[in-house]
């Protein structure tokens, strides 16, 4: 089994891009985003709170929250260690794939194992080039 280095994951994946790639409809409230929950079906439009500053979420129908792996093992119903890894799998390195052949090779998500090494090298970019960083001190985006 392969290590993880989840501070690492936490730092290169912000917590409105893991809340994208779980297909979360996101409505902003203030500083903070809402969104029903998949996982629970209940709570309405306001189950789920994100908050970029805290780099936190709570699910006020399950009554809990956490950080963005903590969101995506929530919304997919799979253990912390399954969420890191799908994280991981969501993420590729810039250069990765080949340029030739058709275009399923160059979609093709690198394997966990690979991916996990890029994590550990710095080499990780997001998977979704509309996805940008966001800089959590930053709320001009917001006003």
């Amino acid at each position: 089994m392969s290590k993880i280095d989840f501070v690492k994951l936490k730092e290169t994946v912000s917590i409105l891009q893991a809340a994208s790639l779980v297909e979360l409809k996101l409505t902003q409230h203030g500083d903070a985003y809402r969104s029903p929950c998949p996982a629970c079906q209940s709570g309405g439009e306001r189950a789920i709170v994100i908050t970029p500053a805290k780099k936190a979420y709570y699910c006020f129908a399950e009554k809990k929250g956490g950080d963005v792996i903590a969101l995506v093992a929530h919304v997919r119903g799979i253990g912390q260690r399954a969420a890191a890894e799908w994280l991981l799998g969501q993420c590729r390195p810039a250069e990765s794939f080949p340029q030739r052949g058709n275009a399923t090779d160059r979609q093709r998500k690198p394997k966990s194992s690979a991916a996990l090494r890029l994590i550990q090298t710095d080499q990780l970019k997001p998977a979704n080039e509309n996805v940008s960083e966001h800089d959590p001190t930053d709320y001009t985006d917001l006003l």
